[in-house]
């Protein structure tokens, strides 16, 4: 009987070899048998990466100069070109403050599971996370996982709660503000809303175990949740630390303060070009255009994030097209492009970590 057992083991095992082999790069697979992938299936996922991000800069490049024509090129150049810039240097300052109240957050949750980083490596690693915001979902981040993987020895299951937990508290963050401001100004209350559900509602899956169980007590011969049980009882064990109120409180909270510095950028993009504008005017333009971005799901909000912001502060102001173009641009070189810069940057820099590996062919 024993016998059996290990020449099936063995089977399934030559199979699932002889597909990454053929390059199908399946990683519920290979975490499966090696809890971690080889450098050579990481830069097969980094190369889907590049492809994306470039395919979005070129779609997000287009979208700015057809802002631009629409509202008249020269008079847009021309606002920018006149704006202050030692005022709007303080919009990167705002963003990247933003940034590091969420690195305390995510240092917070890491903190929670019993993971110990430096500091500096740490906080690197998380800076590489924003290299990963034109993927669809902001699903690139999760591959930085294996990256933690590589540095803390910790199984990839147990990391993954942590690069849950900071999404979902992103988007949580957003929607508090949103439908704050929304309260306040008594404007789409009821569309956020609706917005917020849809958005929300999928972490239902991914940070509460009910329903894998239910799926998992429904589909027990399914072949799929077969594999996925390898990574789900481990997964959900991490999560389950992660679900009190306290963490919450604590992770909403800071994602909140994070979301209101890049409001703050809107306020000083308006402050540089010579308009002093209400503080909540701007968190409420910033956060309602960001909400309706996620419900889109298209990889950094592009395109309806970037309509909206050009709307809203025109109306919400009484500004020119031409003004809220320039406005527009300006603050999401600050809020999108400056992020993911800097993620880029610190990517390479996390690359370091795999350069040691001896690919393990066998």
């Amino acid at each position: 009987m024993q016998d059996k057992r290990k020449a099936s083991t063995k089977h399934i095992k030559n199979k699932s070899s002889n597909r990454n082999d053929k390059g199908s790069n399946n990683l519920w697979y290979e975490a499966a048998e090696k809890n971690k992938v080889t450098k050579k299936n990481y830069s097969q996922m980094m190369h889907k990466i590049k492809l994306y991000t470039v395919l979005f800069t070129g779609i997000g490049i287009i979208i700015y100069f057809v802002i631009a024509f629409l509202a008249g090129i020269i008079k847009v150049a021309g606002i920018i070109a006149s704006s202050k810039l030692y005022i709007y240097i303080f919009a990167f300052a705002a963003v990247f403050a933003g940034y590091s109240l969420r690195y305390i957050k995510w240092s917070y949750s890491l903190k929670k599971l019993g993971i110990k980083i430096p500091f500096k490596t740490n906080f690197k690693v998380y800076l590489s996370l924003y290299s990963m915001d034109l993927t669809p979902g902001r699903i690139g981040r999760v591959i930085m996982a294996y990256t933690l993987n590589k540095i803390t020895k910790v199984r990839i299951a147990k990391l993954l709660p942590v690069i849950m937990m900071d999404m979902f508290t992103d988007f949580l963050g957003v929607a508090i503000l949103a439908i704050f401001s929304a309260i306040y100004f008594d404007k789409y209350v009821v569309y956020i809303i609706i917005a917020e559900i849809i958005i929300l509602a999928p972490f239902a899956f991914v940070l509460n175990s009910w329903l894998y169980k239910m799926l998992k007590n429904v589909l027990k011969k399914n072949r799929f949740l077969r594999v996925f049980s390898i990574y789900g009882d481990e997964y959900f064990l991490s999560q389950t630390k992660l679900n009190n109120l306290k963490v919450y409180l604590v992770s909403a909270s800071v994602s909140a303060a994070a979301i209101f510095m890049n409001a703050m950028a809107l306020y000083t993009v308006l402050l540089s070009i010579g308009f002093a504008t209400p503080v909540q005017g701007d968190v409420f333009i910033y956060s309602t255009s960001q909400i309706f971005g996620m419900v889109s799901a298209v990889p950094g909000n592009l395109g309806v994030m970037d309509g909206l912001l050009v709307a809203m502060t025109s109306s919400v102001y009484h500004l020119s097209f031409a003004v809220g173009s320039a406005v527009t641009i300006m603050t999401r070189m600050a809020t999108l492009w400056f992020g993911i810069f800097i993620g880029i940057v610190f990517f390479l820099i996390s690359l370091k970590y795999w350069k040691s590996e001896k690919e393990n062919n066998k």
